[in-house]
């Protein structure tokens, strides 16, 4: 019985290679450090990711690094999670580099209370406003 167990323990685990990209000579398990893609789900790329050592410098190496995504699924606002967490450093973070809009000097300056709308600069009640009609020209 003990060999059996030591036989169990030792033996290797089946390789799943269930993923769409599985044996494509590209790790594309999240899970795994430094990973060119995302695009498996952990654990589905085994054959691609057994041997797999990242390089030293992670930051743009995923496929779909500097495409004008950020596809790091672990950034806020990222656009997919086409990468892994690391992979996509560029795209990410101009994310946190946008602009933001510019504000007016006074955004309230021409701001009227509820019931009344802005005519030529100033507030006036739309109730007190009177439709004219424009006699046809003829």
């Amino acid at each position: 019985m003990a060999l059996f167990l030591a036989f169990i323990c030792t033996a290797p685990a089946v390789a799943n290679d269930l993923c769409q990209w599985a044996n494509d000579g590209d790790c594309d398990d999240p899970s795994v450090y430094g990973a060119v893609s995302g695009l498996c789900a952990p654990g589905t790329d085994s054959s691609d990711c057994a041997n797999y050592t990242a390089p030293e410098n992670i930051d743009n190496i995923c496929l779909f690094a500097n495409d004008g995504e950020c596809d790091d699924p672990t950034v806020e606002g990222h656009v997919t999670s086409a990468c892994a967490p690391g992979t996509d450093s560029y795209d990410c973070a101009t994310i946190a580099m946008e602009p933001l809009e510019p504000m007016e000097e006074d955004p309230l300056s021409d701001a009227c209370p509820p019931g009344t709308i802005i005519v030529d600069g100033s507030c006036v009640d739309e109730d007190l406003l009177i439709e004219e009609d424009v006699p046809d020209e003829k």
